[in-house]
């Protein structure tokens, strides 16, 4: 397994903890392409709850996947309902791909999923 995606497994770890994130975890996953300082900051505003900051992250490193924003029930969590995003991209039936993440901080769980789909295509 790659050190990217090491490192991005170990960022998204600390996004659903809620553990504090510095900015050396940040560049150490996000370090490839240009821009990254760009995206780095964006992905702090977002995991601080700034859903434009999010978004502007997602288009960084998703621009392919569709999104929605809802509260869904999490059984996880004791039959509560909480924000929860969902990433979509492909077609039903042929290459359909769903990325979802549940967190009390909407924006924290879209980075989630971004990660997520990052972690995917970096494995495939």
């Amino acid at each position: 397994m790659s050190d990217r995606i090491e490192a991005l497994k170990s960022l998204l770890a600390k996004v659903r903890s809620g553990d504090e994130i510095i900015a050396k975890d940040v560049w150490d996953a996000l370090s490839e392409g240009e821009g990254v300082h760009f995206a780095s900051v964006n992905f702090a505003f977002a995991c601080k709850g700034s859903l434009d900051s999010a978004e502007t992250f997602h288009n960084a490193f998703a621009p392919d996947y569709r999104w929605w924003v809802a509260h869904r029930l999490y059984w996880a969590q004791e039959n509560r309902e909480v924000p929860c995003v969902t990433l979509v991209t492909g077609t039903p039936g042929i290459d359909l791909k769903v990325f979802s993440a549940f967190n009390d901080i909407p924006a924290r769980a879209w980075v989630d999923a971004v990660l997520q789909i990052m972690i995917a295509e970096l494995s495939e």
